[in-house]
């Protein structure tokens, strides 16, 4: 059965919005420019140019919403869900999800559609989550794409409640598995109605005995305080403890962390040698990533990076997503074209790059809107 926990379900981030130099942007935004006050609110929410500031994030964000500024709309939705900035609220948060999805804000049509899907401050409509699931998906939402068959997929196979209760008494009976199950099923409202709280309960109890899925699932309600107090602290040792059992996920997750400075101050050493463990254990993104900044390494004559991004991209370049793989496949035939990392081979560049192309990256302007995508998961 395929490995499915809440590492790998929705995530919820800041849309990333860049603008002109803070001092800018602060003159611009206290004259009312709407741009500017979302753009002001990125820089607060992400600690960029000015210290961190989720109220001060949640200001700005408001004050271009207000002014119909979609992005905006968004992010601020994305405060209320995470409780970042102001007192969690997802009634609020969908109330925003649904202006900038009117408005045609790709990020906001595609979470919404979660939204419903679940009965996140809403109530349930599996009718309303396809829509909008679908809308996202035609504007070239790839994450769209995904939500919308992994639910048709669901309806098909739906957990029925005499399922239900046969996983409840396993759980209650001490069964680990069925009770990381069954926190599943309460995370995402398969069978059952949706609560955090029930699903960090069976994760806890699950994670206890020692079940690495339960570890790395508790993990993420820590970091994102869903069912407990947000707490990065405790999600970064839930991670751990997954991680030393052997999880290829946490430690993607963990690097993550020490990317962005999540938790932890921003250390690019750490972040690598926590991928690393990822990549080795077959994680793909974990692959691409490492194999896309040794490359970038190589390109600045850091010695033996190119050797590095050779290995990680050939192993990533399998992958059966074609995002990560064609990625993959287009930088290897960058190397083998210009005999970086690996002896010079025409023959293999044509092939690699024909490869890539086949999966929807066929040169410079696609690699750089894939990056784009696979920096964000």
């Amino acid at each position: 059965m395929k490995r499915w926990n809440i590492l790998l379900l929705l995530t919820v981030m800041i849309s990333m919005v860049y603008g002109q130099d803070i001092q800018t942007l602060q003159r611009e935004a206290n004259q009312g420019k709407a741009y500017a006050q979302s753009v002001l609110g990125y820089h607060y929410y992400v600690g960029k140019d000015v210290l961190r500031n989720y109220v001060k994030a949640v200001y700005w964000f408001q004050k271009a919403a207000e002014q119909g500024d979609a992005k905006a709309q968004y992010n601020l939705g994305v405060c209320y869900y995470r409780g970042r900035g102001a007192a969690q609220n997802y009634e609020k948060a969908v109330e925003w999800f649904q202006k900038a999805a009117d408005a045609g804000d790709v990020e906001a049509q595609n979470i919404l559609g979660t939204c419903y899907e679940k009965g996140i401050g809403i109530s349930q409509d599996v009718g309303k989550a396809c829509f909008w699931y679908a809308t996202a998906a035609q504007s070239g939402s790839q994450v769209a794409s995904t939500n919308l068959d992994s639910l048709m997929k669901k309806l098909s196979t739906f957990t029925s409640p005499q399922e239900i209760n046969e996983l409840e008494q396993k759980a209650r009976q001490g069964d680990a598995n069925a009770q990381n199950l069954l926190g599943m099923k309460y995370y995402t409202g398969d069978g059952v109605a949706l609560d955090f709280n029930k699903a960090a309960y069976w994760f806890l109890k699950s994670a206890e005995h020692g079940n690495v899925e339960a570890q790395a699932n508790l993990g993420s309600c820590y970091f994102y305080g869903d069912g407990v107090d947000q707490s990065y602290e405790y999600a970064m040792q839930w991670w751990e403890k997954a991680s030393a059992q052997g999880d290829s996920i946490a430690p993607y997750t963990i690097g993550k962390c020490y990317e962005r400075g999540t938790g932890v101050s921003k250390d690019r050493e750490m972040m690598k040698s926590w991928w690393q463990k990822s990549a080795e254990r077959g994680y793909d993104l974990a692959q691409h990533r490492l194999g896309y900044i040794y490359y970038e390494e190589g390109t600045q004559n850091v010695p033996g990076s190119y050797q590095k991004a050779v290995k990680y991209l050939t192993m990533a370049s399998v992958s059966t997503d074609d995002y990560i793989s064609g990625l993959a496949c287009y930088l290897l035939s960058i190397c083998y074209r210009h005999g970086r990392g690996v002896p010079r081979d025409i023959q293999k560049a044509e092939e690699l790059q024909q490869k890539a192309s086949e999966k929807g990256c066929s040169n410079a302007r696609d690699l750089d809107e894939i990056l784009k995508s696979l920096r964000d998961k």
